[in-house]
């Protein structure tokens, strides 16, 4: 008896006794008993598939996201800061120097071959020393006797004590194609540049007849651009 005539008298049994019965059959006739595998099912084909997939879009997203996110570019990049959340550090070097140190392109008000006193301060983050609000440099004129005060921002960074600063009513001209700005008043002259990276406000109290905002403005500008 072959193996074929054998799965055709199991067929004709019950179906409980099916598998037991082809199992003596086989063992009384000396065949090899043949399972045949069971068939994988279409969802662990589909899992077998998606793995893969999922595995490779994770990993992707891992090394794209944080190159979009460093890429982002922020639609209003401004920030306000609160003199409360300044501490002031007095620097051994004035704003000429700072600049020349940091290698930084600022503009100054050239007096130091003349100033009797020079106070030059940076004004910090006080919960992280290395992010600067602003520099102040206040120096007094020795051929004249005024004091004019010089503070620079960078030009994304603004402080509520110098509101009153971004919103007066400035007259301007175009100077070396630089856009400079100032307001005489009877006691004071301010005066502010925004050029390349930063801004720049001129406080002078009281000015003499021998000083002008606009020429000390004209000034900074011919440090950068001669």
């Amino acid at each position: 008896m072959k193996e074929r005539d054998v799965h055709n008298l199991i067929e004709r049994q019950d179906e409980e006794g099916k598998k037991a019965l082809y199992t003596r059959i086989c063992d009384g006739l000396g065949l090899e008993t043949k399972v045949k595998p069971a068939p994988r099912s279409k969802r662990a084909l589909l899992w077998r598939v998606l793995v893969p997939a999922l595995s490779f879009c994770i990993i992707c997203f891992a090394i794209i996201l944080p190159i979009a996110l460093q890429n982002r570019v922020d639609p209003n990049p401004n920030r306000y800061c609160l003199s409360k959340d300044c501490v002031e550090v007095v620097l051994d070097t004035n704003v000429k120097e700072y600049a020349d140190r940091n290698g930084k392109s600022m503009l100054y008000i050239d007096w130091y071959d003349v100033a009797e006193d020079v106070t030059t301060m940076s004004y910090v983050n006080k919960d992280n020393s290395n992010d600067v609000i602003y520099l102040d440099e206040v120096m007094t004129n020795g051929d004249t006797g005024d004091v004019v005060r010089l503070s620079i921002f960078d030009k994304h960074t603004y402080l509520d004590t110098f509101d009153i600063l971004t919103k007066m009513d400035y007259e301007e001209a175009v100077y070396k194609s630089i856009t400079i700005k100032w307001v005489k008043e009877f006691q004071s002259h301010v005066g502010t540049i925004t050029f390349g990276d930063y801004r720049y406000y001129v406080q002078i109290s009281q000015p003499s007849e021998a000083v002008d905002i606009v020429e000390i403005l004209k000034g900074m500008v011919d440090t950068v651009i001669r």
